[in-house]
């Protein structure tokens, strides 16, 4: 019944390359959010998305950072089968400004 929740969405991949294989090899993510519902069909969102990344023939143990962001967006149920969440992607790295800034939204729709 809490108005406030607390989650995290979070991976791991492995990729397999051949003798000739380049690229990541282990790719890790954690992605630890927050919603407060200011009623029954809208909430205020807040994602903190890090990743980290180990490239295929490096020393075991070494990774890479892939880099942070921060979004703020809304979450709208607008029926019970669609849901819209827009937000804005602000990257943590470099001093945030409108160039380093970028929109996105989310739409799921439940067919069944």
């Amino acid at each position: 019944g809490s108005r406030l929740q607390l989650a995290a969405y979070g991976s791991a991949r492995l990729n397999v390359y051949g003798s000739q294989g380049f690229g990541p090899d282990v790719e890790l993510y954690l992605g630890p959010n927050l919603s407060y519902r200011l009623g029954p069909t809208f909430e205020l969102t807040m994602l903190y998305e890090m990743g980290m990344s180990h490239f295929y023939g490096d020393e075991f143990g070494r990774f890479y950072n892939d880099g942070t962001d921060l979004e703020p967006g809304v979450r709208w149920q607008v029926t019970p089968s669609l849901m819209l969440n827009p937000y804005l992607n602000l990257y943590t790295g470099n001093r945030v400004n409108l160039a380093s800034t970028s929109f996105g939204m989310m739409l799921n729709w439940q067919l069944l």
